[in-house]
């Protein structure tokens, strides 16, 4: 099965200072494919971590697919991240979701699809 793009994405963000301080971080995201990508939840959206699961908001229907989705993905990432880390998320057009943090250039963690996301920086 082969997704359409629109129902994937390749996002990027940086953990900031703030989110380490509430208990239910949010984070702004970018889309690594560019702004003009249709992607599942437009080209910024916000990423919302809390009780074992990420959200993904849209910040606007621009080029957006749907309004929310999210997944469980436990504990871990909240437990391992620092301010200034890179987490990125993507979705495949096989539906596959792949999910990394970087510290500093190096991997923290990564889970699901790891093949789908960035596991160093780039030189």
């Amino acid at each position: 099965m082969i997704l359409h793009p629109a129902g994937t994405f390749e996002y990027a963000a940086t953990v900031d200072q703030d989110s380490m301080e509430i208990p239910d971080p949010l984070l702004q995201a970018t889309e690594r494919r560019g702004s003009a990508a249709v992607s599942l939840v437009g080209p910024s959206p916000r990423i919302l971590l809390g009780y074992g699961r990420i959200a993904i908001v849209a910040s606007s229907q621009h080029n957006a697919s749907v309004w929310k989705a999210s997944f469980s993905a436990g504990d871990a990432l909240l437990k391992a991240w620092k301010a200034n880390d890179q987490l990125y998320l993507s979705r495949s057009s096989s539906g596959e979701i792949g999910i990394s943090l970087l510290s500093e250039g190096s991997l923290v963690l990564a889970f699901g699809s790891a093949t789908c996301v960035p596991l160093v920086s780039r030189v």
